[in-house]
């Protein structure tokens, strides 16, 4: 794995790889390897399913640890369903999301939850957060199809830096896979599939924050009001990963303090820890 993630590496590789050891099949279903499930704050409260294995390295991700390292257990969809209708049902939450790796390298299994949290009943009363990066989307458009059969599913699209040399910077992946996430876009707004654009503006400079939103804009002109913006969040082993690859966010979060932090002051955390 190590030489799968190395500089310049094919994340649409890198999926397949991972998907052969965090998917395995039980009783005829599709299972994934999780390393959790709870009640999260996010999004004004939603049941949260912690899925192991993602097709990215991000600098910042605070699931690196457990991406790495493949830990959880394997869970059945109609386990997954279970567990993330019953917490929702007792918290009284709307959403129900799947997160900390990314849930399309195992896409059947991620269909069966959706067709059991159907089953259950539950899909006019929740809405189901599809939380990806959109590079497995963006490379089969079959993905967005199948997806838009869903109609409570908003999927929530987490573009890396705002050009190709940015998500290079960022992921240590072939700078071309950046258009991945664009079409990625493309294709869940083609299929019908109510979309969402986060885009991490750490490490975005002006002039390519601009050419995205009109690469963005230009996919769908309703897109403008579809974009959310995200700041690094500097926890303990995310300013470790940082300061480590010299990458430096021109604005940051301190989500233990809560303050916002600058280059100036990321430049005295990295140097505190020399």
């Amino acid at each position: 794995m190590s030489k799968a993630f190395g500089i310049g590496y094919n994340p649409v590789e890198v999926a397949k790889t991972v998907e052969k050891i965090v998917a395995t099949e039980i009783d005829g279903e599709v299972a994934r390897k999780y390393f959790g499930f709870a009640s999260t704050k996010f999004y004004g409260g939603s049941a949260t399913g912690y899925v192991t294995g993602c097709n990215l390295s991000c600098a910042y991700c605070w699931s690196w640890k457990a991406n790495k390292t493949f830990i959880g257990s394997f869970y059945k969809p109609s386990v997954v369903a279970q567990k993330l209708t019953q917490i929702a049902l007792s918290k009284k939450h709307v959403y129900i999301r799947l997160s900390g790796g990314e849930p399309t390298l195992v896409i059947n299994h991620l269909l069966q939850v959706l067709d059991y949290v159907k089953a259950f009943g539950r899909s006019r009363e929740m809405l189901f957060i599809l939380e990806t990066n959109g590079i497995m989307i963006g490379y089969d458009k079959l993905i967005a199809k199948k997806l838009s059969e869903y109609s409570f599913v908003i999927a929530r699209v987490s573009v890396k830096g705002c050009s190709e040399e940015e998500f290079y910077m960022i992921t240590g992946a072939e700078k071309s896979f950046f258009n991945l996430q664009l079409q990625a876009v493309k294709n869940l707004v083609d299929n019908g599939v109510k979309t969402i654009v986060v885009v991490m503006l750490s490490f975005c400079n002006k002039e390519s924050f601009s050419q995205l939103i009109e690469k963005l804009t230009a996919i769908d002109t309703a897109m403008a009001s579809n974009i959310e913006l995200e700041y690094v969040k500097l926890y303990p082993n995310v300013l470790k990963r940082l300061c480590k690859k010299d990458l430096k966010p021109w604005i940051a979060i301190d989500p233990i303090k809560k303050e916002v932090v600058k280059l100036d002051e990321f430049n005295k955390l990295c140097r505190n820890r020399a």
